[in-house]
This record gives C-alpha cells, structure tokens and sequence, in this order.
C-alpha cells in the first residue's frame, strides 16, 4: 500500500511556521538565477523609506487634522501612506458565481472538458490588501497564512482571497485555484514583503488596490512614476515573480464622490501608481460572459478606469469579470456578499494563472517565467472591443484560461513556448508551418524590461518611451516578401482602432494572421544597445504543426512502488487533415520490464493506456523511456520517466535523545538518525505514553524537531516513524521529564522611569542587576515585564542585552502611530497584535520578535540591559517599567522529590480525580484547583499519610485546569483536562 502526500499537523500550543506549497526543491530551482543577495539588500532599502515615507505622512496628518483611514461601503479602506514634496496626499485605496466561467477557468477543473483535474494544489499565491484575511473562514481555513499583523480583520481582502481560493463550500462562490495556498499581508510596506516573498520562490500576487484617484492631481494619470519604476526593477530582479494588479475604479466617478477624474481625456488616461508598471498584468472589469460568441459577448463595466499610459503602453493589459462576484467575506466563516469592482477581476486572472503555473509544472516538471505567463495569457485573449486587436479599455482583450492550458498542452505539437535570451546585435528566426487556413497563425513576444527612468511629473503626458530594451518580431509570409508586423496603439487618438507596425513602447508585442497556409519565419531582433547587452524573452506561437500527430500526457513523470503496476494514461492527437491508424511502442526500458498499450494503435485522435509491470526486478530509481508513434512513414517520439520506489520495509529508528534518563529544559530539541531509504519522518509527543492525546504532532524531511515551550516538571512521551511514498514504518518510543525549575520573583530595574527625550534619533537604556542565584544555576527559563509610555511605537526598537553579551530584539517598529506599551514577553505567549482602542496599543503576554530562549544556558547574574533606539525625531516618552523573571534548576530535598513527582489520573477525566505518589506522603499539604485565569475554585487540605488521593470535579464545566498541590515551602503544578 502506498504512503503518499500524508500530512498531520496538530498544534496545541501557539508557535509560528511559514509554510509553502512548492517544495522546497520547486523554490530552490526557481530563484536559482535570482541575486538574492540584491533582492536583500532592495527589500531592506524598500522597507526603509517606507517606514520614513509613513512616519512623515502620519506626521503630516496629525499636525493638520488629515483623516489617515477612510473606510468604504463594500469593507475596504483607504489609507494615508505618504505625503510628496508639494503636499499632494498619496491614499492607498482597495478597488472595489460565473468569474470562473467568463474566463473559461472551469473548464481546466477535474470532471470538465479539459480532462486536466486542475484544482491549484501546490501553488501558493501571494495576496497583499487591506487588512486580515479571516482564515477561519469556511471556504478559506487552513489555507490561509497572515504574515502580518494588520490592525483588523477586512471583508475586502477575505472577498478577494474567496475568489483566488475559496473550496466551493458555496458553489456559487468557489474560486479560481480552489486547492492552492495563500500568503496574506497588508498592503503597508507591500515593496519590501514582496521582494522577500520574491527571494522565496513565490510566482504570482494579487494587488486590488491603488493610488486613490480622488487624491492625486491629474498629472499622476498615466505617468511612469517611482511607484511603477521600482516594482519593475523588484520583478526584473525575480524574472517568475508576477503581480497582477487591478486597474482601478476611477471613471464616470460622480462628483458626489470626487469626480469625474482627469475629465479631458473622455474617460481615458485614468489608470496611476504601481499599476503602470511595465512587468505586470494590469486587469480591467468587464460584465460575466456566459457564452462568448464575440467581441460584442464582451461588455466593459461602468467603472473601469481606461489607459493608456502617457506614453502609449497597452494598460490595462487583460479584462476579467469583477461585477456582482459573489465571495466570502469577514463578518463570519460563513458569510458572503457580493462585491463588484477591478478588485474582484484581479483575482480571478492571479488564481487563474496559479492553475496554469500548476498546469506546466505537472506536464514538464518546471514554472514559467513571469514573461511566459504574461505573455501567454496576452497571447490567448478573446478578443473584445469594438475593432480587432487591443485596446486602451479592454486591453488585450479577455482572459481565456482554457485556451491558454491548451497551448501548454499542446507545446511541440500545435503551440510553441520558448524562453531565449537574444544578445547584442543578433536576431532569432524560427520556421513554422501553419495548421490549416482556419486556424490563424498568432506569435507573441513579451520580456521583462529593465526599470524606466521615472518621468518628471511637472510635464504632463510625456510620451517619451519607457521601454529600456526594444525587441521587435515580424513575420515574413512563403513567398518570402510579405511581412506582418505587430500591433500597435496610438496615444494621441486613444478612441482608435490598432494598427499593424512598429511597436516602439510596449514589452509584448504580437501578430495575428487569419487564413494562414504554408510556411512561415518568425524573425526576432531588437533596437539600439541593449541594457546588459542582453535581453531574456519569452516567444509563443499557436496554429502550427510540428508533426501530423502526437502523444501528449499531464505527468510525463510518474513514481510507482516496486511492488505495483506503473501506468500512463496518454491523450493521441492529429490536426484535422491526417486521416490514418498510429501504432505505439516503447524504446529505452529494461528488458525484464514489461510494457502494454490499451489499445496499441489509435484511429487519428484518442486515448490510450501505458501499462509496464514487473517493477521489483530492477533496482529503484529513474528510468527515462519513449514512447513512438509511427504512422505512414512519419513519427513522433514523446519522452516519460519512470520512477521506481522502494517498497522494502524500512528499517527502525534510533532516537538519539532526550531519552528517559534525560532531564531536559523547557524547549527541548527532539532528534534521530537518519534512514536512507526514508523521505519524511512522523513526530509526536504527548503526556500519555499511549499517545491518546496529542501535544504535536508534525511530519518533517528533517532529523530533529524544536519543540515549542513545555512545562516544567513534566513526564513526556515521544515516538518517530520513518515514511517513504511507499511504505509506513514502525514507531520507535521514548520519554523524558523536564527540569524542576525554580524562579526568582520578577526583579525590576530600580533607575525607572527613564526618560525618552524627544529630539533624535536617540537611544535610552536602563539597566538591572541581577545577582544571588547560586552559582553552577544557569537560565533555563526568562520572561521579561516592560511597560512604555511613547507615541508613534513605529519609532522604537527596543533591544534586550545579557550579562554574556548576548542581544536579542524585543520589539521592532511596532504598531504604526499607535502609543504605549505593557506586556510580558514570554515564547509562551501569543504573537505581537496592536490594539487602536485605547492605550496601550500593545498589552498581555505576548512573544517578542526574537526568541528568549536564547538566553538558556547562560548565567543570569549580572547586568541586564534593556537598549530603547528612537529613530526618529518629534516623539518622546519614558521607560516606566522593566523587570525580568528567571527560572532555573532547583536542587530539591527528599520530599520535595516525593511531592514534585505526583501523577493526576485519569487525565483527560470525566470529573473524578485521583492524585498518587510513589511512596506515602507524610506530610500535610494542600491541593488547589485554578482555572486557565488564575482563580482558586477548589481547596483541599490532605494531612493523611497515604500515597494517594481521590476528589470529584464533575461540578465544574469542561475545559484546561491547574491543579497545584503545596507543602510548607514548595509548590508543585499538573495541568488537567476536564471533559
């Protein structure tokens, strides 16, 4: 029986893990030819002047009574992040059944006309808006990542994360990659986060929002500004990194609302920001298309803001439906309204594309370039609009999911997608035949292109070019004379039709030949010098026929148990002329394997199984084979692996520790041997040693395992098993106690409150000594108490040093413009979340940026020192309190062994309880039962000399209680489930 893509993830207690669906060999390959070392050093100059850009603007605000959240009638916001040289405002504002099937995404689902079973597993997408995702939504839960803590939950960005990936629950509301994950941030600090998510190996993002058009002066329309200028340098830098973005809702805006904007331009030249980028996909709204037809089937929305770009570009670049979308939205997990707006298009083209991305990986086991996926989504639009080829409000037209999937379905055979670099002063040509004269012949091009210089926005509508380097296609026709050139707009006349020509502005550009016959040359060559002397592109070609027929499957690349029966199932296609029986065989396997076709030959088009057998009589690994197939004289080879797994039992682990000797610290590290022949290991722990209670749970490739935070004085049981895809191994079981710690009561700092002054950048410190834990006693456990008085918290870092030099942060530029501060840092305790209500912004027991753990093993005599670093000026405050909390071994007398050493039983229990010892306690002590809150609710007192005890807790409500048993000087805690 096989094992194969199991997952178990139990958590019980509260710790962090970030978490893809591409493996980590996916992302490796995909950021190969990254220089991540840049993309570091850009994220952090990103993050930098976005911070200062935001701390000036709230500055701004508060000193003129500027509102710096507008909230919107459909659950999104706009938010004042920045304020120009000439005091213009920058808002960053969001814009706000039958998606899927306006843009032909359903037709790649399992059971639809496809035959692809496409759901988006494996793909993680990226999603950056306006506030949290609700991720226990029902369409959403355990899907969802929130990276970071925004100050609220926001139905705007829960609507578009629904239409990227909700499941279906509601079928009416089911999104485009309804398998795949989602990383979820605000849109503060969005350059930074996606440059790191970049780095990371993430290959499309959606972005619903933009400059507030109502905000800007009209100057912004249209013009390539540092906004666009350094999200195409970020997606230069990480050539299959894809935001797609909304094109915004600023036309025929009433002036109720602000409008109309930019009124001269008849409802034109209304797009601004990021949006004009170069390198992304910019999405216009259009109306839910049921049954295409034609381009009249296609109706643009009342709002969609309309390009082009100052200099001509083609924005927005694809149209999908954003009207009347029904999807999931934060006021329940299971709430759902319907929202309209390029907020809701965005997504269904990102979460479409992440079904394409799924598409090509599964076929030819690697991602396509952002250029690619630009291009071959620009490449396969419908058209729509009033004349043919694109235009300044449609853009290319609509989205076409399906016919995309066809093109990488059919690479090699019908279509062509090559990633090519051209080099200073060469030209590229390529001869294709046509299918037939009733299937245009259509190529694109489209390349990643260096960022612009941003243009001086003092002069309005500067059409100069943005475009770095200029490549250019053309087509010549048999006879060798007549050449067909790509599309090309006119800025001056935006109403009007495109035009064959010298595309000198965009960085796609493609042609589109009806009633195609014979033989044709794609030329492909570039203008000027090149930036870097080269110039990577992506080139896609469809009507074509590379042979008569072919054989196509979805996983050329399968692995089987060596003790069961590998299978291909394979698709035979020919283009509509050949009329002929295609025979099938297979050259490059083992001779003791055995190979069937089902049926062995096809009748021009059909389906056909690959058996092969006998898989124990080779040794396990890869085998690459071809499949032939002949007809008439001609043939055409197709290349699979096969891979053979072991289906051997796997032999037993050897845990390497903590064993049941070991007495260990708070956050133990869990570790094993490593078996060859396992891919992934099974971990658990628990308090029962028959593991009918899960305390974690966790599969992992790794040969050790951190455990969050345990608690003191408390028998564990763990056991591993190793996994392979083909077989399940035996667990092999051990246990281990954690130390009986002793604390000293929270010391404080005796030199506070500290004064924060207000002029800077400036640092404050204060410092406490401690001393008396006897020496040898190193820290096993530390918990810090701070209270801060500040405004604008975004100001601070606030550092804790120890006596032997070791530094971790405790807080890094938290909470925005948001004051004060009281809370414990404990690694117990919940993630950093600020609160606008009332001061303080952030309070409880909370984790600090860097763990504490660091400080285990260190002695904690000395001088604590607590670092606040204000960078910046015009805010002050004081350190009003800082004080630590320090656990370490305690030694203990023979009784206090005896009464540390107690068992509650049964646990979880019903209600009756019964406390044991190992021998009799003679002594009198007390039993106290607390709830998670702190609060005695049962006393009792035991002075007998007996080595057990019995008491009923059926009164009390189910739940997780304390039961703490106390001699005359020591105390001792179990926790209990009551059920």
């Amino acid at each position: 029986m096989s094992f194969k893509n199991q997952l178990v993830f139990i958590l019980i207690f509260t710790f962090t893990f970030q978490s893809f669906s591409q493996t980590k060999e996916e992302r490796s390959k995909i950021v190969s030819s990254y220089n991540l070392e840049f993309l570091d050093e850009l994220s952090e100059e990103f993050s930098k002047a976005y911070k200062k850009e935001k701390r000036e603007a709230l500055l701004y605000a508060s000193a003129n009574n500027i509102e710096v959240v507008k909230q919107q009638e459909n659950g999104g916001i706009s938010v004042l992040e920045r304020v120009m040289d000439d005091g213009t405002l920058i808002y960053i504002t969001t814009f706000n059944s039958g998606a899927a099937e306006t843009i032909n995404t359903n037709l790649l689902y399992p059971n639809a006309a496809l035959g692809l079973s496409l759901n988006g597993q494996g793909i993680t997408l990226g999603i950056w808006d306006g506030g949290i995702v609700r991720s226990s939504h029902q369409e959403l839960f355990n899907r969802v990542t929130q990276l970071d803590n925004p100050n609220g939950l926001s139905s705007h960005a829960t609507h578009v994360a629904g239409t990227m990936i909700a499941s279906g629950v509601n079928p009416n509301a089911k999104g485009m990659a309804f398998g795949a994950d989602l990383s979820a941030y605000d849109f503060g600090n969005d350059l930074s986060e996606m440059t790191n998510e970049a780095s990371n190996g993430m290959l499309v993002s959606n972005h619903s929002y933009g400059l507030s058009p109502a905000a800007i002066p009209d100057a912004f329309f249209g013009a390539y500004l540092g906004f666009a200028a350094n999200l195409d340098q970020l997606v230069f830098n990480a050539p299959h990194y894809l935001p797609v973005i909304s094109a915004g809702n600023s036309r025929n805006v009433p002036p109720s609302q602000g409008g109309p904007f930019n009124a001269s331009k008849n409802g034109f030249d209304l797009i601004s920001g990021q949006n004009l980028s170069k390198n992304i996909l910019t999405v216009a709204n259009v109306l839910e298309v049921n049954n295409y037809v034609d381009e009249s089937s296609v109706v643009m929305s009342s709002s969609s803001s309309w390009g082009p770009t100052d200099d001509g570009r083609i924005k927005p670049d694809i149209s999908a439906k954003g009207t009347n979308t029904l999807s999931s939205v934060a006021n329940s997990d299971s709430g759902y309204a319907n929202f309209s707006g390029t907020s809701m298009s965005a997504p269904s083209v990102s979460g479409s594309i992440g079904l394409l991305h799924q598409h090509h990986n599964n076929m030819y086991n690697e991602f396509l370039t952002a250029a690619s996926m630009r291009g071959l989504v620009i490449h396969t639009a419908r058209e729509a609009g009033n004349a043919p080829g694109p235009d300044y409000k449609f853009g290319w037209g609509l989205m076409d999911t399906a016919e995309a999937a066809s093109i990488i379905s059919n690479k090699n055979f019908t279509s062509i997608i090559e990633e090519n670099t051209i080099n200073q002063n060469e030209t590229y040509s390529i001869t294709v035949n046509a299918v037939d004269s009733n299937t245009p012949l259509v190529a694109t091009i489209a390349w990643t292109d260096p960022a612009g210089t941003p243009q001086d926005v003092s002069i309005v509508d500067d059409s100069t070019p943005k475009l770095v380097n200029d490549l250019d296609i053309k087509i010549t026709a048999p006879d060798g004379f007549t050449e067909f050139l790509p599309w090309t707009l006119d800025v001056a006349s935006p109403n009007s039709a495109a035009t064959s020509g010298d595309n000198i502005v965009d960085n796609v550009e493609k042609i589109e030949i009806g009633n195609a016959v014979g033989q044709y040359t794609i030329e492909i060559s570039h203008k000027g010098v090149l930036q870097n002397l080269s110039q990577d592109y992506s080139l896609i070609i469809s009507g074509i026929a590379e042979s008569s027929f072919a054989v196509q499957t979805d996983i050329p690349d399968r692995s089987f148990c060596a003790d069961e029966t590998a299978f291909f199932d394979l698709e035979v296609n020919s283009i509509s002329s050949f009329n002929g029986n295609i025979s099938l065989s297979v050259n490059g396997l083992p001779p003791s394997l055995t190979s069937s076709f089902s049926p062995s030959t096809v009748s021009n088009q059909g389906d056909t199984t690959l058996s092969i057998g006998n898989l124990s009589s080779v040794p396990v690994g890869d085998y690459p084979f071809t499949v032939l197939a002949t007809s008439s004289g001609e043939s055409f080879n197709f290349d699979l692996n096969l891979n053979i797994e072991s289906a051997s039992a796997l032999p037993s682990l050897v845990l390497n520790g903590p064993n049941t000797t070991d007495l260990t610290g708070l956050s133990p590290v869990l570790n094993w041997n490593a078996i060859a022949e396992a891919t992934s290991y099974e971990v658990q722990l628990s308090t029962s040693s028959n593991f009918d209670t899960l305390l974690f749970s966790l599969i992992t490739e790794n040969t050790q395992v951190n455990i969050p935070e345990l608690d003191s004085d408390q028998q564990y049981y763990w056991r591993v098993r190793p996994l392979s895809n083909c077989v399940t191994g035996l667990f092999t079981n051990s246990d281990f106690s954690t130390k009986v710690l002793e604390c000293i009561p929270l010391a404080f700092s005796s030199d506070t409150p500290v004064n924060i002054i207000s002029t800077g950048p400036n640092t404050t410190q204060s410092t406490l000594n401690i001393s008396g834990i006897p020496q040898g006693n190193s820290i096993e456990d530390i918990n810090v108490n701070f209270e801060l008085t500040h405004t604008w918290l975004a100001d601070l870092v606030v550092i804790l040093t120890s006596p032997a030099g070791t530094t971790i942060t405790l807080l890094d530029q938290p909470c925005d413009d948001l004051d004060n501060v009281d809370v414990t840092f404990d690694d117990k305790g919940t993630s950093q979340s600020c609160s606008d209500l009332i001061p303080p912004a952030l309070f409880g027991v909370v984790k600090a940026e860097d763990k504490l753990s660091s400080f285990v093993g260190e002695d904690p005599n000395g001088d604590w020192v607590l670092t606040v670093q204000d960078m910046f000026p015009g805010d002050g405050g004081s350190i009003d309190s800082f004080g630590v909390e320090i656990c370490y071994e305690q030694t203990l007398s023979v009784k206090d062994v005896l009464l540390s050493d107690f068992k509650v039983y049964p646990n979880p229990t019903t209600g009756r309880v019964e406390l044991s010892f190992n021998q009799n306690i003679d002594q009198e002590f007390k039993v106290n039962v607390i709830d998670l809150n702190g609060k005695i609710l049962k006393t009792f007192d035991i002075k007998s000399s007996s080595n057990q005890f019995n008491f009923n807790l059926s009164d009390l409500s189910s739940g997780i209680y304390f039961v703490s048993i106390k001699s005359a000087n020591k105390t001792a805690v179990k926790k209990l489930i009551l059920k």
